[in-house]
């Protein structure tokens, strides 16, 4: 199967992601990817709205459903907090089975740059409501490279 195929359909354990480029912490390019999508509405509270914003968390962490099951490298997101917003493009993504895996798998401080550390990180997402148990039906999509 080529490495770009299906890359939505599910989620895949963090062993098969590594397939996509094999270096530590790099991040593919997937040419078969969309772009040019038109940004999408997300809310996002403090302080990943700045941290994004001041190019700290360059990772966003969501359930791996609906417009997050869709989206491709390439697509504009644009992150609102109350009045403000910042128009992000996305350079790839990744799914994985949970959050804790996610994090491990993307770096913690590039999810949540003030994360003591990896417990808090998970529980950070835990107790966003609905989370746990539809991370656990999902689960997860790590949107890599948000910049604005």
């Amino acid at each position: 199967m080529d490495q770009y195929n299906n890359m939505n359909e599910g989620h895949r354990p963090h062993e098969q992601q590594q397939r996509y480029d094999q270096r530590p912490n790099a991040h593919f390019r997937n040419p078969n990817f969309q772009s040019g999508s038109r940004p999408n509405g997300i809310t996002l509270k403090e302080p990943y709205f700045s941290q994004i914003i001041n190019k700290l968390k360059t990772v966003e962490g969501r359930i791996n459903s609906g417009q997050f099951l869709r989206m491709r490298a390439g697509a504009n997101i644009k992150f609102i907090n109350g009045q403000r917003e910042v128009n992000c493009k996305v350079e790839g993504k990744v799914s994985y089975n949970s959050f804790k895996e996610m994090l491990e798998g993307e770096g913690l401080h590039k999810c949540l740059p003030d994360a003591r550390d990896m417990n808090e990180g998970v529980r950070i997402y835990n107790n966003i409501p609905t989370y746990s148990q539809k991370a656990a039906q999902f689960g997860v999509v790590a949107l890599w490279g948000v910049t604005n």
